[in-house]
């Protein structure tokens, strides 16, 4: 079996140089709601009861118009108050980004009598932590080759999320102690594990002296450089000093076995290993950090591991290794999925231990980089504060800045981002070495850029180029026979990230059950509807932008005309499928009836959305299919219920445990002779503290 070693421990002298600061992405204001102005003279200008009667009724027309919804779930507006120096302040229910609420801005403007609006901005102190070394940390804000630490923690601190570390252990630390949760010790030997035992819960590092080496204590500087904790008056600040590092214990005296670290793998990231209490999805991993590695192929069993942590959303961040060698050739570094680390010094050239290559996604820095040690030299003793040097310190800085990414988007009720997606957000947040990296994959890691992106702003302000229409394989004929359904289907769709595909359709007079839909394949894909006018991600009559590709938007009546479709790639797809439809005329069934307004679903607690049906027949004959999709971030905690209009309940979906984000259903319902009219509902009840979600939209047709 494979001995795996720490990647670090190189010592080095700090590299100071000058050079030109890179250029990092104009940051993105972030918007509370507006604050509206009427025109001198104006009834609501000098009365504030008058004005506040008229901005609820227009706030609710906002609202409803779905001009807010280009970054998430749509927005509530509502009247909050007037100033003191005049104007009147709309508070949104989320915060915004200019671009998806400039819509809203000019739609309030053109209210009758209203002067000016204004964004009412969300401010932040502009952080520099107090830590009493802080000074030392220069990876922090160096001009070079530093992380740009202190713009991105004005947005992100990493809170609520869990960094895993797989090491030595840790060591008590008051520095680190109190962002330390559970976790495990993986080493099977007794001999290599030196506590007495092999598998247990403790986590702890008893030292890791082998062969007339002294104890490295390198799981708690590789912890400290991700997670110490910040602006407390005391010793250094981790990148992401909200963030909760969770210490799994892999290597020992003389490295580690591959076998071990592939169960650590999967158990960190919340998967079942044998003997092992599973971790429940709230207690495992956000992203994993390995700071280590050796020479050699990757395993199967090093594959297989980081692909069961992808398929749970969670990253594997791995050292490159420092024998100033090519990184293919090893491993971890080399499995496939991973996100590999290269060192770069203050003069943001490449270490002179670094391995490069093109198995390296990004750079950061690695060179005398002080974090949380301990003085024993076999057993732990006092703690300190010591620089280390290696690919090993580089590695933790890139699995904090995926914590800061994922605290962001989650503060902002984002999506998820999948594991690809992770990387791919990281390498273009990237900048170029002023003294030159080659091997250094994308470029230098900006955690202030990174983070940004994780909001929606753009680290590179491109217009995404509009590919063709979708390609028709048949030539569809619109239907002359009563009941007649036309049929147009585009198949295997792909589009990179951004990007855009535009098609439309017309639809004639007494078309009905009109029906636009989106499945298949992977990735993350929008859906926009608009008749007349070409749809906006900001403002169409329809949007279906749950995460994944399945998407419907449904008219039961179609308004003859021309209908525009927009599909926006969220992220990424590839091998989706567009079906349109609608029946010419004649019988009155199927129809499709829908809702699409968002309802919260709030942490152990039951929302309801309903249908209003009529103008069907009056008991059931035919099947029922019930459509729906739901945002919440742990699927698993939800039970869904249809109740019909006769009272009757069906079980949808029972909770079913596990992490996995979004849900997702159609499901055919047989109940013949059961009331056809009146209000159907979906009950969606959350059964686990944790986490809070969305009704995104659901629909009914028979």
């Amino acid at each position: 079996m494979p001995v795996v070693r720490p990647v670090a421990l190189a010592f080095a002298g700090l590299f100071v140089a000058a050079g030109a600061s890179a250029q990092s992405a104009a940051p993105t204001p972030e918007i509370a709601g507006f604050i509206v102005t009427y025109a001198p003279g104006t009834a609501e200008a000098a009365n504030a009861n008058i004005a506040a009667r008229r901005l609820s009724d227009a706030s609710r027309q906002v609202a409803r118009s779905g001009l807010m919804a280009k970054r998430g779930p749509s927005v509530g507006l509502g009247y909050q108050r007037r100033l003191s120096v005049g104007g009147d302040v709309l508070r949104a229910t989320r915060l915004l980004a200019v671009d998806e609420a400039a819509a809203a801005r000019a739609a309030l403007a053109a209210q009758p009598g209203v002067a000016r609006v204004e964004y009412d901005y969300v401010l932040q102190a502009n952080l520099r932590p107090n830590d009493t070394r802080y000074a030392e940390q220069w990876a922090m804000t160096d001009a070079d080759a530093g992380l740009r630490a202190e713009a991105a923690w004005d947005l992100s601190t990493g809170t609520g999320v869990i960094i895993g570390v797989l090491d030595t252990g840790i060591a008590r630390h008051t520095d680190l102690d109190a962002n330390v949760v559970p976790g495990y010790d993986f080493i099977t030997s007794v001999t290599t594990a030196g506590d007495g035992n092999g598998r247990d819960a403790d986590a702890s590092d008893p030292g890791d002296f082998a062969n007339g080496r002294n104890s490295s204590w390198h799981g708690t500087h590789v912890a400290g450089i991700a997670a110490a904790r910040g602006n407390n008056a005391a010793g250094i600040a981790g990148l992401a000093f909200s963030a909760k590092v969770m210490p799994v214990r892999v290597l020992g005296r003389g490295g580690g076995t591959t076998s071990d670290i592939a169960d650590a793998i999967v158990w960190a990231s919340g998967g079942a290993v044998a003997g092992v209490p599973t971790l429940s999805a709230a207690n495992a991993a956000d992203v994993l950090n390995l700071s280590l590695g050796g020479p050699g192929t990757c395993t199967s069993a090093l594959q297989s591991a980081i692909a069961s942590a992808a398929s749970r959303g969670v990253p594997v961040v791995v050292a490159a290794g420092n024998d100033a060698r090519d990184a293919g050739a090893y491993t971890p570094a080399n499995c496939p999925g991973v996100i590999t680390v290269a060192a770069v010094g203050a003069n943001s050239a490449r270490a002179s231990f670094s391995n490069f290559g093109a198995v390296v996604d990004v750079a950061a820095p690695g060179v005398s980089i002080l974090s949380t040690a301990n003085a024993g030299t076999q057993v732990p003793g006092a703690e300190n504060f010591l620089a280390f040097s290696g690919t090993s310190m580089a590695a933790p800085y890139v699995s904090a800045t995926l914590a800061l990414v994922q605290a962001r988007r989650t503060a902002l009720r984002l999506s998820p981002l999948t594991v690809a997606d992770q990387e791919a957000l990281l390498k273009r947040s990237t900048y170029a070495a002023a003294a030159g990296c080659s091997g250094c994959g994308a470029g230098l890691l900006s955690a202030q850029a990174a983070v940004q992106a994780a909001g929606g702003a753009s680290t590179t302000p491109t217009t995404p180029t509009n590919p063709t229409t979708p390609t028709n394989p048949t030539t569809p004929t619109n239907p002359t026979t009563p009941g007649t359904t036309f049929t147009q289907t585009f198949l295997n769709l792909t589009a990179s990230t951004g990007t855009q595909m535009r098609t439309s359709l017309n639809v004639p007079a007494g078309a009905r059950d009109l029906r636009i839909e989106t499945s298949g394949g992977t990735g993350n894909a929008d859906l926009f509807v608009s008749q007349g006018t070409a749809p906006t991600t900001a403002q169409a009559t329809c949007k279906a932008n749950a995460a994944g590709n399945a998407g419907l938007c449904a008219f039961a009546t179609p308004v003859a005309g021309t209908y525009h479709v927009l599909i926006n790639a969220t992220a990424a797809f590839s091998g989706m499928t567009l079906k349109i439809s609608y029946v010419q005329g004649g019988s009155t069934t199927p129809a499709t009836f829908a809702n699409d307004t968002d309802v919260a679903i709030r942490d152990n607690a039951t929302a309801s959305s309903a249908i209003a049906v009529s103008g069907r027949a009056a008991t059931l004959s035919a099947p029922v299919t019930i459509d729906f999709a739901l945002r919440h971030p742990a699927s698993g905690e939800l039970k869904v219920e249809l109740v019909m209009p006769d009272g009757l309940v069906v079980l949808l979906h029972n909770r079913a445990g596990g992490a996995t984000p979004n849900l997702a259903g159609r499901i055919s319902l047989q109940a013949p002779g059961r009331a056809a009219n009146g209000t159907w509902t979906l009950r969606v009840t959350d059964q686990v503290t944790g986490n809070t979600g969305l009704i995104d939209r659901w629909s009914l047709a028979f």
